[in-house]
């Protein structure tokens, strides 16, 4: 499971918020913590765009669109086109996995109360 390995290497910088669930999903009784939320709805722009695909239900598997976009975002992170420390929903440990160079530091983006999907900043990658 993409969530439990992402939890397991410590890859999203987890608040307490993150824990409870989504506000919206308050009202239909579900109680999966907001950060699986936050992941399912990048999942879906995913999908949408073309970059993964689930021909199962819950069996996904990213599309030949899918790598061809992970290898240009690879090539701008080293280009430093894209700057790792910005987006705050990674941890350290995978803004270093992605960038070898990267330090934390105080120009690193702080990180809103509460995330909400339309200001995650997984989209800005799109």
């Amino acid at each position: 499971m993409v969530l439990a390995k992402i939890e397991d290497q410590g890859w999203f910088n987890l608040q307490e918020d993150d824990l409870t669930p989504y506000p919206s999903a308050w009202d239909k009784g579900c109680s999966e913590p907001r950060w699986w939320t936050l992941l399912a709805f990048a999942r879906d722009t995913a999908k949408n765009h073309d970059m993964i695909s689930n021909e199962k239900w819950n069996n996904w598997r990213i599309t030949s669109k899918g790598v061809e976009w992970v290898a240009k975002l690879i090539v701008k992170i080293e280009n430093k086109d894209i700057d790792v420390s910005q987006c705050y929903l990674w941890t350290v440990a995978f803004k270093e996995l992605l960038d070898a160079s990267f330090a934390p530091s105080s120009n690193d983006k702080k990180r809103p109360k509460h995330i909400y999907k339309d200001n995650n900043p997984l989209y800005d990658l799109l």
